[in-house]
């Protein structure tokens, strides 16, 4: 679902657009997503072992099958679980889901990704040499990946510099961990630093190049489930318990 101008609305509203799982959209079990500069709209398909893109994602809509599809045995797409864009060089990565039975621990880069279609084999293939990787979710930003490493044990964000040129079995930069953390199930990253939600009401902030978190509990909150901000700088916050979206007013960094 999609919803217009999110940081002025407030109270129960309705989405602006929705796509629904199922046969009319040919999308099934979406975990993730990701908008390309033109607005075409990409999303894991994890039950589907997809990812299918919608041309114009303002005015995908209702009864909608995909402009493009990526899936295939060739992609190495089995379950994908989260999928982060670079903008810049034209590159979709895609992670499968570390939760299965059998853990994949290949983060895989496509290139051209604004051209990708049908069965289409990664450029790069990551493979994280990381005991226990179990990866979550992936975000980029200024060349660099950062995967989330969730196991019933421990949580961790890994950082990958240099990305767009990492290919072949690699070890991160460093390592975000925090001793407060619970489950760690989603992030944020900008120029103002690293932004966790742990499925509780805490709120970690790591600044640049620091490894070390401030921890911020959310008044109210019950279990966090994913964090965004828009270009604004308007901090939202989605609590799957209370079944709401906070937004938070203010410059990134500045809440």
């Amino acid at each position: 679902t999609s919803y217009a101008d999110p940081a002025t609305q407030d109270g129960r509203i309705e989405p602006a657009t929705t796509l629904s799982s199922g046969p009319d959209t040919d999308m099934y079990g979406p975990r993730d997503l990701a908008l390309a500069a033109n607005g075409d709209l990409y999303v894991a398909a994890e039950n589907d072992g997809a990812v299918v893109m919608y041309a114009n994602a303002l005015t995908a809509d209702g009864a909608v099958l995909p402009s493009r599809k990526l899936k295939g045995p060739q992609t190495g797409l089995d379950v994908p679980i989260s999928i982060a864009l670079d903008r810049a060089s034209d590159t979709l990565y895609a992670v499968n889901n570390g939760s299965t039975s059998a853990v994949d621990t290949t983060i895989f880069a496509f290139s051209e990704a604004s051209a990708l279609d049908g069965d289409v084999a990664p450029a790069r293939k990551i493979d994280v040499d990381v005991e226990g990787f179990a990866p979550l979710q992936i975000v980029w930003h200024a060349d660099t990946l950062y995967a989330v490493s969730q196991t019933a044990n421990s949580a961790s964000v890994l950082v990958f510099d240099n990305a767009s040129t990492l290919d072949g079995s690699v070890q991160p930069s460093r390592t975000l961990e925090n001793a407060a953390f619970g489950s760690v199930v989603s992030i944020y990253v900008d120029d103002s630093g690293l932004y966790a939600v742990d499925d509780e009401d805490d709120l970690f902030i790591f600044a640049p190049g620091e490894e070390n978190a401030d921890a911020i509990a959310i008044d109210g909150a019950a279990k966090l489930s994913a964090i965004a901000f828009d270009t604004n700088g308007t901090m939202f916050l989605s609590d799957t318990s209370a079944n709401v979206i906070y937004s938070f007013d203010g410059g990134a960094g500045e809440q």
